[in-house]
C-alpha cells in the first residue's frame, strides 16, 4: 500500500512574542525611495522591502521585541494585530531562510 506524506496544515514557524531580531554579520541594508534593500554581502543575495517592511525591520533594530514590533506596526497602518502578526511572521521566516537575519 502506497502511503502519502501529510504536510502540515500550519505554519511551523513560529515566533515567541519576547523574541528580538538582529541584522546578520555581512548583510547590509540601503534606504530607498520606497523602502529599503538588504544585501548579504556573502552570497549576492538581496531583498527589497517596501515602506511596511522597513517599518517593522527599523522597529526591530531599535531593541524592540516581536510583540512591541507588532503593535507598532499595527498602530501605525490602523490593520489588525492578526494581518500584522501573519506579515511580521512571514517576513521574518523568509528573511531567516534566506540567513538575512537571526531571531533570538
Amino acid at each position: 500500500m502506497k502511503r502519502s506524506l501529510r504536510r502540515p496544515k500550519h505554519d511551523p514557524f513560529r515566533l515567541d512574542p519576547s523574541s528580538h531580531v538582529e541584522i546578520s554579520k555581512g548583510v547590509s541594508q540601503t534606504r530607498t525611495e520606497d523602502g529599503m534593500v538588504l544585501l548579504d554581502g556573502r552570497t549576492g543575495k538581496y531583498w527589497t522591502l517596501d515602506q511596511v517592511g522597513t517599518d517593522m525591520l527599523e522597529s526591530f533594530e531599535s531593541n524592540a521585541s516581536t510583540a512591541e514590533t507588532i503593535a507598532v506596526i499595527t498602530a501605525k497602518y490602523e490593520v489588525s494585530t492578526t494581518t500584522v502578526e501573519s506579515d511580521v511572521k512571514a517576513l521574518l521566516r523568509d528573511l531567516a531562510a534566506e540567513g538575512m537575519v537571526r531571531i533570538k
